[in-house]
């Protein structure tokens, strides 16, 4: 079920707003055989909550007068569930009691549909008199063809663009601005939505792209495209039943249309009211495993769980689904049971090892902390390889795999150490706050969530209501309450518990999420400074401040590039190899640590010496240790070149350097790296700070 709600929210524009993803018809479509339909490859039919199969499905909605069949307009495998059931249909009713009704024709349509099916005009000619949605070739040309050969005729049952354009700029005015023609395609009579359905729309289309749905008042809602849409449909199917009072009419549309036994349903019983109607609705998931069906039976007659392993044309694309994985670092306790789970999704472009690091040092050993890796691999302005969460342009889709993950994290570790439901803690900051909220709002497994610093509130401003509302849920966020008033909107309707304050402590948030006791500091704090700005110089200090705060003593972080840091890396600290980073490769590379222009004599001799006595050969024999200045990196790394040297990450000889830095020094690198597999770090902060912890832990 999971899997299922993931993909429900990442499609929901495909569900529920069909004419936007229908925006760009196709001028032209290839002909071809149509695709075979599936019999029970990858689904899962339930019958209210109860497991059915496709065949008994298709014997018991085969008898009503009308068959909703509800989609998301873009999945491959949808697209074969309803040829099977059109086929299924008209081996039990015959083809002559059978008509194919369809959202994804318009009425005006409907003369170049007659004329296909009779044969009288080419497929070309068919394509260019009723432009059809850009999937039509991949989503519903086997619908057309299979009733063309087997005589079914196919309603075009929307309504007209030209008509939901007016209605959707003039709402009821525009009624005395129709033509004759445009009056003939549209319903004798237009009947309100269900306040049920409305209660639903407005759960789901939140962001301003869907505006045109129409105002909160009754005569809002009645003269709202959607409304429009559903009574449409509903008189288009109803006459085509009149036409032929034997035929049971199989409609295919959006899913959002159907469910629950609103919409269009809705609008038929108004129109016929004694017919008889069965829903059905088709629901891609990634995984058939563990589906909580229990709701299956408000939803529809059946559900239809198939795994979503092809989408049609959207956009220009084509996607497969492939496996993935969302991985994730762990510190679990090695003689006990664990107290806790903590599941921490850092800032962007930070550090999972780092992170694992402080959250093992600030939460001791009796608690398993998680600290899931950032899915998007990027390149970053300090010349660092790192992750971010999501891209704008997905985010929904991103965050909710993320979301998904968090849940299969937090099953998989439950399940082997026996760690209690109430001791389980999403947290994260920044990039990761904003895919914690996420988790809040749609993933089961958190029971506190402590969100700090979020980056784009907003985008949970636009995110749909689950249809449930999370179980024992309490949500804290750290930032500014004005900026976070859409996304307390979006907790509000979703029945979740949520809070916006100061959250100066990120620590003691989650100690009392997970049932710790709090720990103790007092005195009064010492800043700690940096005179760096970014993601990863604020995570090097704070986990500096953790180690170092051992001691009972608080301190604050403070940015100030006019002011000296107090954060500052010396040879002795090095002596022994620990704290310096290796190389990457399985088989060991070299460390080149880059000295700053400005060091005295000294400091620059104590360097020297370093790579001199190579002092990482007391941590790996597989590794070596290079120090230069500007001048000599360039040379050096053509002699390691020679001597067969190939992996090289090279690190400013400091705490923390600025991107303008690293600029620098990739610069001396340009033109000697040829061959080489070079990595950078902007300093040493990472892994001296590492390595202070796990000496304290010794």
């Amino acid at each position: 079920m999971r899997a299922m709600i993931r993909l429900a929210r990442s499609v929901c524009c495909a569900a529920l707003v069909s004419a936007g993803c229908a925006s760009a018809p196709s001028a032209s479509t290839q002909a071809g055989s149509s695709a075979p339909a599936p019999v029970d490859y990858g689904l899962r039919v339930f019958g209210g909550s109860a497991e059915s199969s496709v065949p008994a499905m298709l014997d018991a909605i085969s008898g009503a007068d009308y068959i909703l069949v509800g989609e998301t307009h873009l999945d491959d495998q949808t697209h074969r569930i309803e040829r099977t059931i059109l086929e299924g249909v008209i081996a039990r009713r015959g083809a002559e009691s059978t008509v194919l009704s369809m959202e994804m024709f318009t009425r005006d349509q409907q003369p170049a549909l007659d004329a296909y099916l009779a044969g009288s005009i080419d497929e070309a000619t068919f394509i260019e008199r009723a432009p059809p949605w850009s999937n039509y070739r991949t989503g519903y040309r086997p619908l057309v063809e299979t009733a063309k050969q087997r005589g079914v005729p196919v309603i075009g049952a929307n309504l007209p663009r030209s008509v939901q354009r007016a209605f959707g700029m003039k709402k009821a005015a525009a009624m005395d601005e129709l033509t004759a023609e445009q009056r003939a395609w549209f319903p004798a009579q237009v009947y309100p939505p269900a306040d049920t359905y409305w209660a639903r729309i407005e759960a789901r289309l939140r962001d301003a792209g869907h505006g045109h749905m129409g105002g909160a008042d009754a005569q809002g809602r009645k003269w709202s495209v959607q409304n429009l849409w559903d009574n449409t449909m509903a008189d288009a199917m109803v006459q085509a039943r009149e036409a032929k009072p034997d035929a049971a009419v199989v409609h295919v549309v959006g899913g959002f249309h159907a469910e629950y036994g609103d919409g269009i349903a809705n609008q038929l019983r108004a129109r016929d009211p004694d017919a008889s109607i069965a829903i059905v609705t088709i629901q891609p998931v990634y995984d058939l495993r563990g589906i909580d069906a229990s709701k299956s039976a408000e939803r529809a007659d059946f559900v239809v769980y198939a795994l979503a392993d092809a989408r049609g044309p959207n956009a220009g694309t084509l996607g497969v689904t492939v496996p993935g994985e969302l991985t994730y670092r762990l510190a679990a306790p090695i003689a006990s049971e664990p107290k806790g789970l903590l599941i921490w999704l850092g800032d962007d472009e930070t550090s999972s090892a780092d992170a694992l690091t402080h959250w093992k040092t600030a939460l001791g050993e009796d608690v398993m902390v998680a600290v899931v890796e950032h899915p998007h691999r990027v390149s970053t302005a300090d010349a660092r390889v790192s992750g971010r969460w999501t891209w704008p342009d997905t985010y929904a889709t991103d965050a909710g795999r993320v979301a998904s993950g968090i849940d299969e994290i937090a099953a998989y570790l439950a399940d082997r150490w026996a760690i209690p439901e109430d001791r389980v803690v999403v947290a994260g900051h920044g990039g990761g706050a904003d895919v914690a909220l996420w988790a809040g709002l749609y993933a089961d497994a958190p029971r506190r969530v402590v969100a700090v610093a979020p980056k784009s509130p907003r985008r949970l401003a636009e995110a749909g209501i689950p249809s449930e509302p999370p179980k024992d849920r309490s949500i804290v966020i750290g930032g500014d309450a004005e900026a976070m008033e859409a996304a307390m909107k979006t907790l509000e309707l979703a029945a979740v518990p949520a809070q916006v304050r100061e959250v100066p402590d990120v620590e003691a948030e989650i100690r009392d999420g997970l049932g710790l006791d709090a720990r103790a500091l007092s005195g009064a704090p010492t800043q700690v400074r940096i005179a760096v700005d970014t993601p990863i110089a604020r995570q090097w200090a704070r986990l500096h401040i953790r180690i170092a705060e051992r001691d009972g003593a608080p301190r604050t972080l403070v940015v100030d590039p006019a002011q000296p840091p107090t954060l500052r890396v010396e040879p002795k600290s090095f002596v022994d190899g620990k704290g310096l980073p290796l190389a990457p490769g399985p088989f060991g590379g070299t460390t080149i640590l880059v000295l700053p222009p400005d060091l005295s004599a000294e400091e620059r001799a104590a360097w020297t010496a370093l790579g001199e006595q190579d002092v990482l050969k007391k941590r790996s024999r597989f590794a070596t240790l290079v120090v230069v200045d500007d001048a000599q990196l360039g040379p050096k790394l053509d002699a390691l070149r020679e001597k067969g040297k190939r992996s090289m990450l090279i690190v400013p000889a400091a705490f923390v350097v600025a991107p303008g830095r690293m600029d620098e020094v990739r610069a001396l690198v340009r033109g000697h790296d040829a061959q080489l597999d070079v990595h950078y770090l902007p300093g040493l902060g990472g892994s001296w700070a590492s390595a202070l912890a796990a000496d304290a832990s010794d």
